[in-house]
């Protein structure tokens, strides 16, 4: 994520959450997860740690989670290694020394350099205070003069132009005279520039000295590391373009602790999540995902016809490249939902409980078996949009148990019969069971579904007639394979039988049926 972005993201996570409350109210207790008790103030020091996470290789799609759920699988993770040797070893490592320069210094570019133009607080309070009538402004013919922390961007602008004059080039977006400067590139640039020259006595120098690459090419490794696959490959290629991110980070965590900034407790506290982040992360990647993979089974004949659905070219030889890229992106997507399970699991054993579950909590807070009977109880009662939301709920927040299969199954039904949209959605649903599912009683029901569904509901003849082939070729082993048979001689054409056999693959695939189908 852009860093620039990030500094917009966490400007509204920390100053709207600061701005509800007082002291008292940060300590406001919002969940037990196991043996930890966590606190409002608790929450919003994660959600900065979390934020300026590093992306993490071979990391599939767990940085996606909400920010609660991220802080409940974090929090139960730790717990789980408590009296690890990775809890014990993991804050002395190389790795998380290096990782914790990270954050220092993504912390301080934004509440030192973005919201205080380079100044500690204590240079800001003294300008302040020399300066307060600058600060003032008149309130029944009295000059008062405003309350520091309401100006202390405007303090901090003052005080920075006192002594810069920004490039005519540059862009304001808090003080019209600060232009470019605060967009990230020149802005962070010049601080480097800056700290580089009061460190070295001369100019920075964008290409790095050889001798420079050898002494570091241990941190250059472990940072490149963290980088999504695409930006690590550039920087691979090239390491002059690399350069200039890393000495920013030493540079910027440096100053941080010269100023006394990284010994502050609110950034300790989040240097105590962001460690916690790490080390869940590589409770992941070192104990969950090799067992998570051998789980894993993907059915590549299946996912070749997930394949044709994206490109509506059914029966064509998909280019090798793009074929495993569509497997890989299926893998990542067990990946998750196998992860989230595991840690339901431990939840169900630690114990999680909201305080405020209507203000603070992720959605699991219900027993989907409870859910699943009251959605299956509205449908059959003919109350169709209750039954779908309770399904949808099911889907959203417990897609990784049976019961959220079973919804699935549910909501495909649903929406098979709902409008082209909803009907192209219903076979995405119906193929993603597929390219996991054992049984072949249930390939041949989905087969036929997804073949009903492109005929009946989205008039693409060539698409069912694949699946209808399917069925076909699997003869005596499905039983949907006669009428498979005889749909197909019919695809597109108008026949007087034709709606009897229709009427029953309707019946076939409706909603209602599908509760007996399996998990």
């Amino acid at each position: 994520m852009n860093s620039f972005f990030k500094h917009g993201i966490l400007c509204c996570i920390i100053i709207a959450m600061c701005q509800c409350g007082t002291r008292e109210r940060a300590k406001v207790p919002l969940a037990e997860i196991g043996s930890a008790t966590i606190y409002r103030q608790d929450a919003e020091e994660f959600a900065a740690a979390a934020l300026w996470a590093p992306s993490h290789k071979n990391d599939y799609g767990t940085a996606s989670t909400d920010v609660i759920s991220a802080l409940i699988r974090t929090e139960l993770l730790c717990q789980s290694v408590r009296w690890s040797r990775e809890s014990f070893f993991f804050p002395h490592s190389k790795e998380w020394r290096l990782k914790k320069k990270y954050y220092i210094s993504q912390l301080f570019a934004h509440d030192i350099l973005q919201r205080s133009c380079g100044y500690s607080d204590k240079e800001l309070k003294d300008f302040y205070l020399r300066h307060r009538v600058k600060f003032s402004e008149k309130k029944y013919s009295t000059m008062v003069a405003l309350p520091f922390d309401s100006i202390r961007e405007r303090v901090a602008d003052t005080l920075f132009l006192s002594t810069f004059t920004p490039d005519s080039g540059m862009l304001d977006f808090r003080h019209p005279k600060l232009f470019e400067m605060f967009k990230e590139t020149e802005y962070l640039a010049y601080f480097r520039e800056k700290y580089y020259r009061e460190k070295f006595g001369k100019s920075f120098t964008p290409t790095p000295e050889q001798d420079w690459k050898k002494k570091h090419a241990r941190e250059i490794s472990i940072v490149l590391s963290w980088l999504p696959p695409q930006q690590r490959d550039v920087f691979s290629k090239e390491p002059d373009l690399f350069y200039p991110r890393l000495l920013e980070w030493k540079l910027f965590n440096e100053k941080a602790q010269s100023i006394g900034y990284a010994a502050d407790p609110h950034v300790t506290r989040i240097l105590k999540w962001a460690e916690k982040i790490e080390l869940s992360r590589k409770i992941i990647s070192d104990r969950l995902t090799p067992s998570i993979k051998a789980m894993i089974m993907i059915d590549t004949a299946m996912a070749l016809y997930g394949y044709w659905d994206v490109s509506v070219r059914p029966g064509i030889t998909p280019d090798s490249a793009k074929f495993s890229e569509f497997l890989h992106r299926l893998f990542a997507r067990q990946f998750s939902l196998k992860l989230d399970s595991l840690i339901f699991q431990l939840r169900l054993k630690r114990g999680v409980h909201f305080f405020q579950p209507d203000y603070w909590s992720d959605g699991r807070i219900q027993n989907p078996s409870a859910l699943l009977r009251s959605a299956d109880s509205l449908y059959e009662s003919g109350k169709i949009e209750q039954a779908r939301g309770i399904y949808s709920l099911l889907t959203e927040y417990y897609p990784f148990t049976a019961e959220g299969n079973k919804a699935w199954i549910k909501r495909a039904a649903i929406q098979a019969e709902e409008g082209e949209e909803d009907c192209s959605n219903a076979i995405k649903i119906y193929r993603r069971i597929l390219v996991n599912t054992t049984t072949r009683d249930e390939q041949c029901d989905f087969m036929f579904r997804i073949g009903f569904i492109y005929d009946k509901c989205l008039h693409l003849p060539e698409m069912a007639k694949i699946n209808y082939t399917w069925l076909l070729k699997s003869g005596i082993r499905c039983t949907q394979a006669q009428d498979a048979k005889i749909l197909m001689q019919y695809l597109g054409q108008p026949f007087p039988g034709i709606e009897n056999i229709r009427s029953g693959a309707r019946n076939h695939c409706s909603p209602r049926r599908a509760v007996t189908v399996g998990n």
